[in-house]
């Protein structure tokens, strides 16, 4: 398996010396592999082992004496009662799955925390170095070199684990996708949710996921699976806090009942959705009629990395009013909110950038862009031009 350079590790290598670090994201993205790239002469632990996480629990300092600093935490989740015992700064990292609010909480402006993702589509290329946090623009840098339909939707059914990704050749995918499933129901869901049979889990997961790239209705679900809604919303909330769904919060102005206040909810990997969706091969998702809430979920996962590989909080929402009028993400910069719409289209119209105009928001609209699998660069108004995703 070659090795992938991180956007994130420019980030690390910089970090201040005087804090500690947290590198969170969902379990298998690659966080041990990326900070030990940085942090060579650093030793590591994990708290998935008993002893040492025993130790810790019963004597914070012997647990010091024996794992000493330098030292990177894995499976930080496992042992936040250590941070009320860090009696003076010493050089620690934390990785961690999930909790990143409790471990912020306690440390405060004594943490730096980073967001770590999936291979993004800038790393696959080799160039992760360059990738820079989106904004729609006129003429974007169109660094990547733009691929075909094919090979644009197979990686989408593969994913952007380092399992998966880089794999040899399709046939290991399934073994290598239920294996991460594996991994994550055991170190980050079971403990934490009461499932009972694993089998009504995976039920439950598969029709999560048919609500991606829609906004996400419980009680609709609750009603499919015959469960009560506020399990739903606690399994559902759980799965956020360990970063295995993303939910897009809404736009909307406070007192103003123009709006729909529901958020939107993506995926972390779309190889898993895929896998969990039993669309064992790349044709199947394409032909599939998934197949554009998958590449809409690509497109947002994207963009969300962009800004948390390069360290920069991602201020993203949806659209939606009572009047009918939807945007897919609003992006917030500075005084401005620019528009985007995802679409699986390869000829992008004006047309469908009718909601930029008939939005209401509260700052100054910025330039807007079509994301699509056009070929080129399409300019279709004087605030809007539609792009391809590999531009982006």
């Amino acid at each position: 398996m070659r090795f992938i350079k991180r956007t994130l590790e420019n980030l690390l290598k910089s970090s201040p010396a005087d804090k500690y670090i947290l590198v969170t994201g969902m379990g298998e993205c690659g966080k041990s592999t990326c900070t030990l790239s940085v942090y060579e002469k650093y030793g590591i632990i994990s708290l998935h082992n008993i002893k040492a996480l025993t130790l810790l629990s019963n004597n914070p300092k012997e647990f010091f004496i024996k794992y000493s600093a330098p030292l990177i935490i894995d499976n930080m989740e496992e042992g936040l009662s250590i941070l009320d015992h860090l009696e003076k700064r010493i050089p620690l990292i934390f990785i961690s799955d999930s909790d990143a609010a409790s471990i912020k909480s306690i440390l405060l402006d004594n943490l730096t925390v980073y967001n770590l993702h999936g291979f993004s589509i800038y790393e696959l290329a080799n160039m992760g170095h360059m990738q820079k946090p989106y904004l729609p623009a006129e003429k974007l840098p169109g660094i990547i070199s733009k691929k075909s339909l094919n090979y644009t939707y197979q990686l989408i059914w593969r994913g952007f684990s380092p399992e998966a990704a880089i794999l040899d050749n399709n046939e290991q995918w399934d073994n290598v996708i239920n294996g991460i499933v594996e991994k994550l129901i055991k170190n980050n869901i079971m403990g934490r949710i009461n499932f009972g049979s694993k089998l009504i889990f995976l039920n439950f997961l598969k029709e999560l996921i048919l609500y991606m790239g829609r906004e996400l209705n419980i009680s609709e679900l609750a009603e499919k699976l015959n469960m009560a809604p506020n399990t739903i919303k606690s399994w559902v909330s759980i799965l956020e806090n360990i970063n295995f769904i993303y939910l897009l919060q809404p736009y909307s102005m406070d007192n103003n009942r123009r709006y729909i206040k529901t958020p939107k909810l993506y995926v972390e990997d779309t190889g898993i959705a895929a896998w969990l969706l039993s669309l064992d091969t790349p044709e199947k998702l394409e032909q599939s009629d998934m197949n554009g809430k998958f590449f809409e979920n690509f497109v947002v996962m994207e963009i969300v990395k962009s800004y948390h590989h390069n360290g920069k909080e991602c201020r993203l929402y949806h659209y939606r009013d009572n009047l009918k009028v939807k945007i897919d993400l609003l992006i917030e910069d500075d005084n401005y909110l620019y528009p985007v719409i995802i679409s699986s289209t390869q000829n992008p119209v004006k047309e469908m950038a009718e909601p930029f105009q008939k939005a209401l928001i509260h700052k100054q609209k910025g330039y807007g862009n079509i994301i699509c699998l056009v070929d080129k660069t399409k300019k279709l108004d004087n605030d809007v031009s539609a792009v391809s995703i590999w531009e982006i």
